[in-house]
């Protein structure tokens, strides 16, 4: 089979001036169609990039706030066992005043008593 030759001008440009026609007609040609499709990318590419940012952000907070309840919760046991060894100082210190004072048969009578 012989392919015709159109006369007047190459084989390949027709065709591309008819495809860029009807591309023209669908609005896809031209800067304003490779505008559009970088302008959609970078959005994309932007809200992907601020997503995964959040993700990271509420992720640490919540590492943080993790932390913050264990950094509580052992400063809260640090003071009970502070607070437990001063009243066992107190204590030790009464027995002694006490053992001091009245001698040792008021600590006799007071074992038993109890």
């Amino acid at each position: 089979m012989v392919k015709r030759r159109r006369e007047g001008a190459a084989g390949g440009v027709v065709r591309k001036r008819m495809k860029r026609g009807k591309m023209e007609e669908d609005g896809r040609y031209g800067r304003s169609w490779r505008k559009e499709k970088l302008d959609f990318a970078v959005v994309l590419y932007f809200l992907c990039f601020s997503l995964l940012l959040f993700g990271l952000s509420f992720r640490r907070e919540k590492g943080e706030a993790r932390g913050r309840k264990e950094t509580e919760r052992r400063k809260r046991n640090e003071r009970r066992s502070w607070e437990r060894s001063e009243e066992n100082k107190k204590e030790e210190k009464e027995r002694e005043r006490g053992e001091s004072k009245g001698g040792e048969e008021e600590g006799d009578e007071k074992s038993r008593v109890e």
